[in-house]
């Protein structure tokens, strides 16, 4: 008889993360279906705290990591779900008609999930993210997976998108390891935008000059001392990552001039 170890997905494991209420609820509240604890040799998976919804976010690669940096900065942005649990009887139901096995772990047929699941403001409609290396797409059991999660989103009449390595450039990827030593901002919203407010201003003032310079001067004429210097580049990268200010990620962060931050604060006036 095999043996059961933690890992094992089992009918017993499945009723249980039903119980608990994973894969439901929004924001603070969601629970993903899977977590980081919940699976073996996740070396390169991270968990990522979001202000936004103010919880952390848990992320098997660091293709979906950097994903997840990237949506969570598209245009009206209201939530990112992150291992959305798909109905069973439904992809059981696709996988029957694609001519497809449905996916199963040492007899048991877990519950499918999609990477990223995120809502946006207005009439702007939901969308389903697929986060895979573009050579995983040529094997062929991956491929029938994706298929079957295709059609599943197309009868909820959701788009899927498929995110590979070449939406994460290599300038995209170096800007969000520059930011990520600033994970997780705790410091008090309102601190945060006075903080914004301030800066603001101050780069308003010098928009020709490289951002580096900026923040080296501004820790000279504030007298910050050797323990605190680069305190001011250390602060702005935290409204960055925060999303107080934005900048085009296409941009490497060492290019960055003054101008090309921008605040996301609103009714913020900025001095003439």
């Amino acid at each position: 008889m095999h043996k059961v170890n933690r890992f094992d997905i089992t009918e017993n494991k499945i009723e249980r993360f039903v119980k608990e209420g994973r894969g439901r609820g929004t924001l603070t509240d969601y629970k993903p279906w899977l977590t980081i604890g919940d699976l073996s040799s996740m070396g390169l998976s991270s968990r990522v705290w979001w202000h936004h919804t103010l919880r952390i976010h848990h992320l098997f690669s660091d293709l979906e990591r950097s994903c997840f940096w990237i949506k969570q900065r598209e245009s009206g942005v209201t939530d990112i779900r992150e291992q959305f649990p798909l109905e069973r009887s439904i992809t059981r139901q696709i996988a029957k008609d694609l001519g497809y096995d449905h996916p199963k772990y040492k007899g048991v047929e877990p519950y499918m999930t999609t990477d990223l699941l995120i809502d946006f403001s207005g009439k702007k409609p939901r969308k389903a993210v697929y986060v895979k290396y573009k050579d995983d797409l040529d094997d062929e059991r991956t491929f029938e997976k994706l298929c079957i999660e295709i059609e599943y989103w197309e009868r909820k009449e959701i788009e899927l998108e498929i995110f590979t390595e070449e939406q994460a450039t290599p300038v995209i990827l170096d800007n969000i390891r520059w930011l990520s030593v600033v994970e997780p901002v705790l410091s008090p919203m309102d601190d945060l935008k006075m903080r914004a407010k301030f800066y603001g201003q101050q780069m308003m003032l010098h928009p020709n000059v490289p951002l580096t310079t900026f923040a080296q001067e501004n820790d000279r004429q504030y007298g910050y001392d050797s323990k605190e210097i680069g305190k001011s580049l250390f602060e702005i990268k935290e409204l960055i990552a925060i999303g107080l200010f934005k900048f085009d990620f296409n941009l490497n962060f060492r290019t960055l001039i003054c101008s090309d931050i921008h605040s996301t604060v609103v009714n913020v006036e900025y001095a003439a």
